[in-house]
């Protein structure tokens, strides 16, 4: 299990951008100094919007984070577990934090369907809460929404994209349900970092 723990938000963050080029899609990472604020998936265009939500500032990072060199090293199968402060999202609810909390206690190579998570943050008919709570997270990969399936084990909603969440759970070994075809493994040789 990894070794995350949230913390408040500076009052006028700036952020620090990296980018990690991945198979399916490209990962945004957003630091403030050294603490984790956002990992998104895809177009930079995400990662913007969430910064003018959460009032930050952007500006390229100089050199590569420790948020960044652990999910480089998770996404070439070198780290299963992270260890890292996360700047906990201030527009959160309480109840949201504790589904995110719940989520990174899912160790690497296993999954929950939402009712399980639900049952742990004592909360059992909250199935459906807990995965818009999930959609909600800020941080791709690290707080791990992607090991959350469906009751029947079968692939369901994920910010990321389908193929990204089978990707994910392919990469820690897991194999689920899925009328949308078999995971997809990655050449390690594809896998690039850029500033």
């Amino acid at each position: 299990m990894s070794e995350l723990r949230f913390v408040p938000a500076a009052p006028d963050p700036v952020w620090q951008v990296e980018r990690i080029d991945h198979p399916i899609l490209p990962l945004w990472i957003a630091c403030e100094g050294e603490r984790l604020a956002a990992v998104t998936m895809g177009e930079r265009s995400s990662l913007d919007a969430l910064a003018r939500r959460r009032r930050a500032q952007l500006s390229a990072a100089g050199e590569r984070s420790p948020a960044a060199t652990q999910i480089h090293a998770y996404l070439h199968g070198q780290r299963q577990v992270f260890s890292l402060e996360l700047v906990s999202d201030p527009g959160a609810s309480d109840f949201e934090r504790e589904a995110w909390a719940a989520l990174c206690r899912i160790p690497f190579g296993e999954t929950r369907s939402y009712g399980e998570q639900a049952r742990m943050i004592a909360k059992p008919g909250a199935a459906r809460a807990v995965g818009r709570a999930n959609a909600r997270s800020p941080i791709a990969i690290v707080v791990p929404c992607h090991r959350i399936i469906g009751a029947d084990g079968k692939l369901t909603g994920f910010a990321g994209g389908l193929a990204n969440k089978r990707w994910l759970l392919a990469h820690e070994g897991v194999r689920v349900a899925s009328e949308a075809g078999p995971a997809m493994p990655a050449p390690a040789n594809q896998l690039g970092f850029e500033f």
